[in-house]
């Protein structure tokens, strides 16, 4: 298992007056604005919880010194990636810089280096105004062991790939937003990575599920 996280820059106007929601920690659910394009409201909360970030400047931001990509080994055997790709997956993202009504297209990838056959899931991502994914405010878009909770919210078409690219990847997209009334200038987006045999069944604790609002499950 490891924890990724991505460093967008999402560039907004304040002056044209978006709503939208924010989250707090600790699970409490109130107050919070976090913006798109349209008033939202935020979606039951988990205990579980990771991260990702977006600039919320009022003028244009360049990308930083924030790598683009991490990869974290773990035991010197996988290798655990989280990606910002282009619209058509086929390359990385060479821009960090965003504007609201763009889409984060994310991959997370693992490589085994003794060539094992895996499956990976993603059991949570959070995005937060700082490094710190205790921190607030934060917005759980990943929660429940790998349910895309961001895809509920009425303005929202935040979704898995359809199917997967391969057994060790997972590609998802994910409508930019802000943080209404942060000072901060990059959202952090957290995911939580983590391997599984080859043979694992979809169950409660291994899964991949995006929001269908037709049957609002």
């Amino acid at each position: 298992m490891a924890q990724e996280t991505l460093h967008p820059h999402v560039r907004h106007d304040k002056d044209q007056g978006e709503d939208g929601i924010w989250t707090g920690g600790g699970g409490s659910w109130s107050d919070y604005i976090r913006t798109r394009t349209s008033p939202i409201t935020s979606p039951t909360p988990s205990l579980s919880a990771e991260r990702r970030y977006g600039n919320v400047s009022s003028m244009p931001v360049q990308p930083t010194w924030f790598p683009f990509i991490t990869t974290v080994s773990s035991y010197e055997r996988l290798v655990f990636s989280l990606r910002l790709m282009t619209e058509d997956w086929t390359t990385p993202r060479s821009s960090l810089v965003f504007n609201l009504g763009d889409v984060f297209y994310v991959e997370a990838s693992l490589e085994s280096k003794n060539h094992l056959p895996f499956l990976l899931f993603i059991d949570f991502c959070v995005a937060t105004t700082s490094a710190d994914i205790t921190s607030t405010p934060r917005y759980e878009v990943i929660a429940h062991n790998g349910c895309l909770m961001d895809g509920t919210q009425d303005d929202s078409s935040s979704a898995f790939k359809a199917s997967r690219p391969q057994a060790h990847k997972l590609q998802f997209m994910v409508d930019t937003f802000w943080f209404l009334d942060s000072q901060a200038s990059t959202i952090y987006i957290t995911c939580s990575l983590r391997a599984a045999p080859d043979t694992q069944t979809p169950d409660p604790m291994n899964k991949a599920c995006s929001y269908n609002k037709t049957s609002s499950r």
